[in-house]
């Protein structure tokens, strides 16, 4: 896998920064392969701590060392783990850590031990837990600032909350998929392909109301559609139910688990991004207010099109979204299929998802924190 960053420039923002990513849930891969693109760009040298299927799965080179994240089992085995990291970032001289999801029980004692000289800040991918007596004021009582994946996030956070929360996307592209990204649109005989991207999920995507045989029938075979993404076990009976009924022809799935880099071509390779999530979803309030759809991050990184249920792109920042009404969405597609040109004002990323805003936004977090800490220390 490839980073993009090169080498750093002398005078970069991050230069001497001993930046560590910490994950401990197996989980948000593209936000930890997003910010080490950035940081890496930005001068910082990468420690990384995680479970090891996900440093499988990650493969990144250019990482000047990794530890791993063992976080079941006894209450004996979980202080031995968060001991033994503590020494290791100590041992390492770590400047830096980057909570890639920051949330959880466990994350919350760990937070105890990271060393006090440690600039912390972290992701997080669900706001509603911001103001409540519960774990994460603990956590908040640690970091120096959050970082949200969206603007519409910063609506949830709770008036008068001191922590510094920025908004930075994950949406830094992968190079290789990013330079052969197909121009949008440019095909009016295949058809137009619009990917639902992310693990298939019917509590968080409304599929129903695009793979019922009426509604792929009124697509009248102008539209693929790409399901990129592994079901939920609960949910893979559905799933089969819903594909054995369906036009075969019309849909490609790619149930299993995809490789990053292919699964950021396929992305690249769409004409559209659909979220899917409606209010009719179980977790519609969640992705409404608090919790960001990765559809979103995933159009945004590759400048596809992105549609959004009317209410859901209400927010000013969805400024560049094709909206629709959710009994209107076979219609909707069909009519970008026939007239493809209307796509191409909407294949943009957004300025605030975009390299500049998106490291500045990053930099100004982790020195900001560095300031903080140093005047807690001084």
């Amino acid at each position: 896998m490839t980073d993009g960053a090169g080498a750093p420039r002398g005078g970069a923002p991050l230069a001497g920064a001993r930046l560590l990513f910490l994950e401990l849930g197996d989980s948000h891969d593209e936000v930890l392969l997003s910010w080490w693109r950035d940081v890496r760009a930005l001068g910082a040298d990468v420690w990384v701590a995680c479970p090891r299927a996900t440093w499988e799965r990650l493969a990144l080179p250019g990482v000047r060392g990794y530890h791993p994240a063992a976080v079941e089992g006894s209450l004996a085995a979980r202080l031995a783990f968060m001991r033994r990291l503590r020494r290791w970032i100590l041992a390492e001289r770590i400047t830096h850590v980057v909570l890639n999801t920051a949330t959880g029980t466990m994350l919350r004692d760990l937070v105890l031990f990271l060393p006090s000289r440690c600039r912390v800040v972290g992701t997080l991918h669900d706001v509603g837990k911001l103001g409540r007596l519960n774990n994460q004021t603990v956590i908040t009582a640690r970091v120096a600032g959050y970082a949200v994946l969206a603007p519409y996030l910063l609506d949830a956070v709770p008036e008068g909350f001191r922590t510094p929360v920025v908004v930075a996307p994950a949406t830094a592209p992968d190079p290789d998929a990013a330079a052969s990204a197909t121009t949008v649109g440019a095909s009016s005989e295949a058809p137009l392909r619009v990917i639902v991207p992310g693990g298939i999920d019917f509590r968080r995507r409304d599929y129903a109301s695009i793979l019922a045989p009426d509604a792929l029938a009124r697509l009248g075979g102008a539209v693929r559609l790409v399901l990129a993404g592994r079901p939920v076990p609960r949910d893979r009976a559905l799933l089969e139910r819903a594909l054995a009924a369906a036009d075969g022809t019309a849909i490609e799935v790619h149930d299993r688990f995809l490789p990053h880099d292919a699964f950021a071509r396929l992305v690249a390779g769409a004409d559209a991004v659909l979220a899917l999530a409606h209010p009719s979803c179980a977790e519609w309030e969640l992705t409404r207010r608090v919790r960001i759809s990765g559809a979103m991050s995933n159009a945004w990184a590759y400048a596809r099109p992105l549609l959004l249920e009317r209410t859901l792109a209400a927010h000013p920042s969805f400024g560049d979204a094709i909206c629709y009404d959710v009994p209107d969405l076979p219609a909707t597609l069909a009519r970008l299929a026939a007239d493809r040109a209307a796509l191409r004002p909407h294949a943009v990323t957004p300025a605030f998802a975009a390299e500049p805003a998106r490291r500045a936004a990053i930099t100004r977090l982790l020195l900001d924190a560095a300031a903080r800490a140093d005047r807690a220390s001084a």
